[in-house]
């Protein structure tokens, strides 16, 4: 009997131990199912951050392809023009372009999701993440490459009466909605006029050197202009005068292009900011206030009228017809405002560039 019940006594032994290597083996699966959790979910965050920075470069390459010229040119230096890309997937990328310099853009995406929101709306137990990835890029605009050579670039004949032209950049009452330099300007000028040839009539007021552009330089200018004018052309919207000769109000640093036949006549008053391009020969009879660019590929004849320009004009006059700008002309160069009235035709470039700046 005692050996009965000694051998009932040490299978009763037996029950703890195994009670422990049970809890053993509980412990080392949830340990292992612990591991391959955070496995999971490291795996899971890692390809969430990547798919973000995807989104962000490619919420870049879409803004950069459907580039708004005309939104870029509206805002001044430091202003942000934003909006919003949400995805099927529970991503929402916030793009943002702000112009740092005349010609200089950043682009700056920001990808994000809430897991939390995205894993619970899917019935599955999530965590609070955040999934935040950002993308920045430096962006260069490039204009339409035209042969601005002074103030006033006449590539053929012109003829001065009392007209005022100036090549010196100088201060002007800045407005930020029209200037992007500010109250620091630049020192450098340029010339007041440059022309195939030149006749001076009436004693006009220049501030400035006047040049005369060499004939063999007129025909690589007037094919740089002609490959310009092209591309003005083709990215700058359509306008017509009113039946009262004069340009219709239009958004400010809008690129606009008149193409009139042979010749434009404005008769009325006008008044017009940004970059404005004439198809053929421009005749003032009335007045044009303008501030930005002024790019005809005909002759310019202000003769009988009057010409308020901030900023510079360009003439192709490939017929040699001949310019004539009178006692009602008076232009000064900003380069600013040529600058600005250029991004409207600009694109962008994502290549690296250098910017000089100097307070």
């Amino acid at each position: 009997m005692s050996t009965i019940g000694e051998c009932r006594r040490r299978r009763g032994m037996l029950l703890p131990l195994v009670m422990v290597a049970m809890l053993l083996l509980l412990c080392m699966s949830v340990a292992l199912q612990q591991v391959a959790w955070r496995s999971a979910r490291s795996a899971r965050t890692q390809w969430d951050s990547y798919r973000g920075l995807y989104a962000a470069d490619a919420a870049i390459v879409r803004a950069v392809a459907e580039w708004r010229g005309d939104s870029m040119a509206i805002i001044p230096l430091g202003t942000r023009l934003e909006w919003d890309e949400p995805d099927a997937d529970g991503w929402t990328t916030r793009v943002s372009l702000a112009r740092t310099g005349t010609l200089a853009v950043v682009a700056h995406a920001r990808a994000q999701r809430d897991r939390d929101r995205f894993r619970r709306g899917e019935g599955r137990v999530g965590d609070a993440t955040r999934i935040d990835r950002t993308v920045t890029r430096a962006l260069s605009l490039d204009p339409p490459s035209l042969p601005l050579l002074a103030s006033v670039t006449l590539l053929g004949p012109g003829t001065l009466g009392s007209a005022t032209v100036d090549g010196r950049d100088r201060l002007f009452a800045v407005d930020p909605a029209r200037d992007d330099c500010g109250p620091l300007r630049d020192s450098a000028s340029v010339p007041a006029l440059a022309a195939a040839t030149v006749i001076m009539r009436d004693a006009p007021t220049l501030f400035g050197a006047t040049t005369t552009i060499p004939v063999g330089d007129i025909t690589a200018y007037g094919a740089r202009f002609d490959n310009g004018f092209a591309k003005v052309v083709a990215r700058a919207q359509p306008l017509a005068l009113t039946t009262l000769g004069s340009l219709p109000t239009v958004r400010w640093w809008r690129a606009s292009v008149i193409t009139g036949g042979t010749s434009v006549t404005m008769e009325g008053s006008s008044r017009y900011v940004g970059l404005l391009a004439v198809d053929g020969d421009l005749i003032v009879r009335g007045s044009l206030e303008l501030d930005g660019l002024l790019v005809v590929r005909g002759a310019v004849d202000v003769s009988a009228g009057t010409l308020i320009l901030r900023g510079a004009l360009v003439a192709r006059d490939a017929n040699a017809r001949g310019s004539s700008l009178g006692a009602g002309v008076s232009i000064s160069y900003r380069p600013c405002l040529v600058g600005r009235a250029l991004v409207a035709v600009a694109t962008p470039r994502s290549v690296p560039f250098g910017v000089w700046n100097s307070p």
